[in-house]
């Protein structure tokens, strides 16, 4: 799904789009929750796909099977940030707010992120180097701005 999504951005973008490179991280909060929790959704939901189910079971019992199943491709496209401007028409600008011109400026960042990662988000970390550790940490916040801008 995600390669899809990068191919046809790709296509259609006037603008340079950034896609991050293929690579895999250790998703330790899934592992963690899985392995300390009776309510593990992997192990105690029928929706669950087999995989998740077969990692939980290998991960979860004394003593520990294996851990491998929590090394995932984290692979993302993100739509990083958006903006949309408008010019308000001078005639409206001069009459109502005295001004030359104006425009509204709408942006958001960390709009949206494609990707198969079972976590929060691919690039939620709290370790240091190259070890992505992923213990109940979140992800890259998303921001709403609005700006007026008024010529005089």
């Amino acid at each position: 799904m995600s390669s899809r999504f990068t191919r046809l951005l790709r296509k259609r973008a006037s603008n340079p789009v950034s896609i991050s490179v293929e690579r895999s991280g250790f998703n330790s909060e899934q592992q963690f929750l899985c392995q300390q929790a009776p309510s593990c959704k992997d192990i105690s939901s029928l929706e669950v796909p087999l995989w998740r189910q077969a990692r939980a079971v290998a991960n979860r019992f004394t003593p520990v099977q294996t851990s491998h199943g929590f090394i995932e491709d984290n692979t993302f496209t993100r739509i990083r940030e958006l903006t949309v401007s408008y010019n308000v028409p001078e005639s409206f600008t001069r009459k109502y707010i005295r001004a030359r011109g104006a425009s509204v400026n709408f942006g958001v960042r960390n709009l949206a992120v494609f990707s198969d990662w079972t976590g929060v988000d691919p690039e939620q970390n709290y370790g240091q180097g190259d070890t992505q550790q992923t213990l109940l940490t979140a992800g890259p916040p998303r921001f709403y701005t609005v700006r007026l801008s008024l010529s005089y």
